[in-house]
């Protein structure tokens, strides 16, 4: 994993100024891990409550608290699919923040007190129905396979997601007194502009503070449906 890098979509305007968390992520290197609830697709990280049920749980204030107590960070393994420029990059008008896996890691596990789950997201046509949980052992407590349940569906999405090939962080906090911690400072190690971004506009908000020579963009191929990148300096 040492030189997988992970990838944010960020959108770069809103109303012609650069859209509040791209930039903190840009000037600041700040990340947020948002809560599930929080997420765009709300059958992510949800559960059955058949399966809760058999386990004398029904769909509870606890599991839901639970579930809102993660931070989680979805990124990307590639930085030039067509669908997430689209859907995720204002049409291709954004910008795409790269970040080296390893050191995302490391710089967690220095930081964070609590729990840092991280691995590639799965993808299914259907939800996972908990039937793995049948080969653990007898003597596993409920609440034990209850919570090795809602990892399989806190790493597992629909089938139609796959385009994303999503690589995860989720964290779980020891302590709950405050939110401060889904804040995380992770300077950016590429910075590659759409393909109809507005880049002299972005530079000129974000130079001086924060971007580094050379960045990179994305061009439309004359020939193919994909994209060239151009690396390029600042001046």
């Amino acid at each position: 994993m040492d030189n997988t890098m992970a990838f944010k979509y960020r959108m770069l305007f809103e109303k012609r100024h650069l859209q509040e968390w791209t930039q903190k992520a840009i000037e600041n290197g700040e990340l947020y891990f948002p809560k599930a609830r929080e997420l765009n697709d709300p059958f992510d990280f949800d559960y059955s409550v058949e399966i809760l049920r058999y386990y004398r749980l029904a769909r509870s204030g606890s599991i839901d608290a639970f579930r809102n107590s993660f931070g989680i960070l979805s990124t990307s393994l590639k930085n030039d699919d067509i669908l997430m420029w689209s859907h995720y990059e204002d049409y291709h008008r954004g910008v795409c923040l790269g970040y080296n896996a390893s050191t995302m890691i490391a710089k967690i596990l220095s930081t964070f007190s609590g729990i840092l789950f991280v691995g590639h997201v799965v993808y299914s046509p259907l939800r996972p129905n908990g039937s793995f949980l049948r080969w653990l052992p007898s003597f596993a407590s409920p609440a034990f396979c209850v919570q090795t349940y809602l990892m399989t569906c806190l790493f597992t999405k629909y089938s139609e997601w796959s385009y994303e090939d999503e690589f995860r962080f989720a964290l779980l906090p020891y302590s709950f007194q405050d939110e401060r911690w889904r804040r995380i400072v992770f300077k950016p190690e590429e910075i590659t502009f759409g393909c109809s971004s507005d880049v002299k506009k972005a530079l000129s908000d974000l130079k001086a503070r924060s971007v580094s020579a050379p960045y990179r963009i994305f061009e439309r191929d004359d020939f193919d449906y994909s994209l060239n990148l151009i690396v390029k300096s600042v001046v």
